[in-house]
């Protein structure tokens, strides 16, 4: 992240989104010693593969003599909830991650959008320091007990931890329940302020305000090679200056130590901040990495940095040619067979499996129409040290159940010669399919009925579109059952949605296609399910109007169609059901619709009557006000405004005569005078009375 940066701040991207040609999975390690030495930080983001007994102990021993370590959750099924929950209580943190998640996220029918909320109780003044509220989408909620405090909740649940051990040289440990405050929604303008202050005191928290910047560069944490170069970099913190070749070259040390050997190093600086030396070699290889230690004295202060390497024997390092893992697999007896290639036998070999939650449908690989949902299910893991090392080719297996979720099988192995006590860190990962059978409609079972009238089952409607009215209510009875025996045993944990779409038909190599118009809100229900029977019911009813983004914005649009079922031209509704199992698999039916203009909802004409009789009883009593009004003015002025007042000539007056062509089916009192006859007020627009003396200005013809 750019931000880090600015704080002088380095950031590992050895991950596969960052690094040219990476592959994930054989480009990886697992976290040894030397490893999670060369970091002063450790983020653990979702981890979703089980960390092995040999990687807590090393973290364990990082975070105990100073590493720190940052987590971030998410949703606890997506999580080796379990074992993380062993790795806390090994780091004795008093940290439990529950079985529960808070989710701000809405359900669309046929998938779900994302939504924000914020966590506003906050309680910690250091890492919450001008910070009012973080993002939240979904994720887990903690348990806390003994040391560990809770600092951030939403409901009086624990969603932000804490702990600062008071002993010295251990480190820290701080744990989010929810990633997207620091990944999606960290820019997001109601939050960046708040998100870059809290990212600010994090950093603070974790490192402190250290004078001196001290970074010592490897070629590698592990070599086969003894030649090592070394190369430090040191910086003031406070003036930001690279610290002058002198002083490094009279007060910079660096050592090297390894069961019982020790060498110290000259470092030779000839630029400020930099120095270096190329002509090092390990003195033998180890299956126990050698500690790098470099100092800078300057008056009494000590300022140092530690790292890690390991210097092996290639000829003793086990090598992994090949892992491969049955694929896909079902959850009805079939084994899935994990077998490694090795370049030698008798070695001891371990594999760590992470059965990772995930929806997946066997038999829609594109995703067109049903997709993924989330999976109720959660990830579990999974240790297997049975394999046969009598050659170099072994395996082990796992036979799934239904108590494993459906999603991926991932793996990874740890081969150790127990001749030399080298493990390969270099484990190769593997993934294979643990498939769902999708969930299936029974048409013949399943019914729906217009405002009341004949059912209709769906096996009946294949091919057909119905009339309906805005308004209408579409009664449903909806009975689905899982495609095969050993999955779920009714449906009970099965969703069923009814969602609306406007549509056109598409035309692609000679088939037509429905294509959705996705509307910025969905109208849509959720049918409750009834034990009693094992079906969903319930109700959708049409609406008037669907609401879509355009480009001047968010645009009401009637829902009225008019469809050509000759030519495929114009528009068809489509009741759009979707039933999603415990796994995440789907499955959609279709129910075309012809939509014709309803009567304006009886909300509707109540809103307008409403509104015509505030409107009347306005008028009637402005009117009264005007009458009274009136009647209170003077009956005769002397005095008018200059604009309106002409002088008056009394004269005889005389009765109106029209011309010939004027017309005498017009009352005279609609007529034109132009001035009162009595005041002399100009009256423009002739009225029944004089609007400054008042009197009556209606004559007999």
């Amino acid at each position: 992240m750019d931000y880090l940066s600015e704080l002088n701040i380095s950031i590992d991207y050895g991950a596969e989104y960052w690094t040219p040609y990476y592959n994930k999975d054989t480009d990886n390690s697992i976290l040894t010693e030397e490893k999670l030495a060369q970091y002063d930080l450790v983020l653990l983001q979702n981890p979703i593969l089980p960390f092995s007994p040999l990687e807590m102990n090393n973290i364990k021993d990082y975070f105990d003599t100073g590493g720190n370590v940052l987590f971030l959750g998410t949703r606890y099924q997506d999580l080796c909830s379990e074992n993380l929950n062993e790795l806390f209580n090994h780091l004795q943190l008093g940290l439990q991650i529950n079985e529960e998640n808070i989710d701000y996220t809405t359900w669309l029918g046929i998938g779900f959008q994302t939504n924000t909320g914020s966590v506003t109780s906050l309680n910690s003044s250091v890492i919450f320091d001008e910070v009012d509220k973080f993002a939240w989408s979904y994720g887990n909620t903690f348990t806390t007990l003994g040391n560990i405090d809770s600092i951030a909740s939403i409901d009086d649940r624990t969603v932000v931890a804490a702990y600062d051990e008071s002993s010295p040289g251990k480190g820290k440990f701080v744990a989010f329940g929810d990633l997207h405050w620091l990944t999606n929604s960290f820019t997001e303008s109601n939050y960046q302020q708040d998100h870059t202050n809290l990212l600010t005191n994090l950093m603070e928290y974790f490192f402190g305000q250290e004078d001196i910047s001290i970074k010592l560069a490897l070629n590698s944490e592990w070599t086969s090679n003894p030649q090592i170069n070394f190369s430090v970099y040191v910086k003031d913190q406070i003036t930001d200056i690279p610290i002058n070749s002198s002083i490094l070259n009279s007060n910079l040390t660096l050592t090297v130590e390894n069961d019982g050997y020790l060498k110290t190093i000259v470092l030779n600086s000839v630029s400020d901040g930099i120095a270096l030396n190329y002509t090092y070699s390990l003195p033998k290889s180890s299956d126990k990495p050698y500690v790098i230690t470099v100092n800078l004295t300057l008056g009494s202060e000590i300022f140092s940095k530690t790292t890690k390497i390991l210097y092996y024997d290639i000829n003793k390092m086990p090598q992994i040619n090949s892992l491969t893992m049955t694929s896909p697999v079902y959850r009805d007896g079939s084994p899935l067979i994990i077998e490694a290639q090795l370049d030698q036998a008798n070695y001891e070999v371990t594999a760590y499996m992470s059965l990772y939650s995930f929806g997946v449908d066997y038999y829609d690989p594109f995703y067109l129409f049903t997709h993924p949902l989330y999976n109720s299910r959660k990830t579990q893991n999974k240790t297997f040290n049975n394999f046969d090392t009598s050659s170099p080719t072994c395996s082990d297996s796992y036979t799934p159940t239904m108590n494993d979720p459906a999603g991926f099988a991932i793996s990874y192995i740890v081969p150790k010669n127990t001749t030399s006590n080298y493990y390969n860190p270099f484990s190769k990962r593997h993934k294979s399919s643990i498939l769902n059978d999708p969930p299936e409609f029974d048409e013949f079972n399943s019914t729906f009925s217009i405002d009341d009238s004949v059912e209709i089952t769906f096996d009946q409607s294949l091919g057909y579109m119905y009339q309906a009215t805005q308004g209408d209510t579409i009664n449903f009875r909806v009975d689905t059952y899982d495609s095969v025996f050993y999955e779920d045993q009714d449906s009970t944990n099965m969703r069923v949605f009814v969602n609306f779409f406007i549509c056109t038909i598409a035309q692609f190599g000679g088939d037509n296609y429905i294509i959705p118009i996705f509307p910025s809100v969905f109208p849509l229900t959720e049918l409750s399910y009834q034990s009693g029977s094992d079906i969903h019911q319930g109700t959708y009813i049409i609406p008037y109007n669907v609401q879509y983004s355009t480009i001047s914005g968010i645009k009401s649009i009637s829902t009225e169609t008019d469809f050509d079922q000759f030519t495929y031209e114009g528009y068809l509704a489509v009741l759009w059901i979707t039933v999603i199992d415990s796994d995440g698999g789907t499955n959609v039916f279709l129910i075309l619709l012809d939509i014709q203009p309803g009567p304006v909802p009886i909300d509707l004409i109540f809103a307008l009557i409403i509104a015509i009789i505030i409107i009347v009883s306005v008028l009637i009593v402005l009117m009264i006000v005007l009458r009274k009004m009136k009647k209170s003015r003077k009956k005769v002025s002397t005095e008018a405004p200059d604009e309106y007042y002409q002088p008056y000539t009394p004269q005889e007056y005389k009765p109106y005569q029209p011309s010939g062509d004027q017309d005498t089916t017009t009352p005279i009192y609609q007529r034109s005078l132009g001035f009162c006859p009595y005041c002399g007020y100009k009256l423009g627009t002739l009225k029944n009375f004089c609007q400054n003396c008042g009197k009556q200005l209606q004559f007999e013809d």
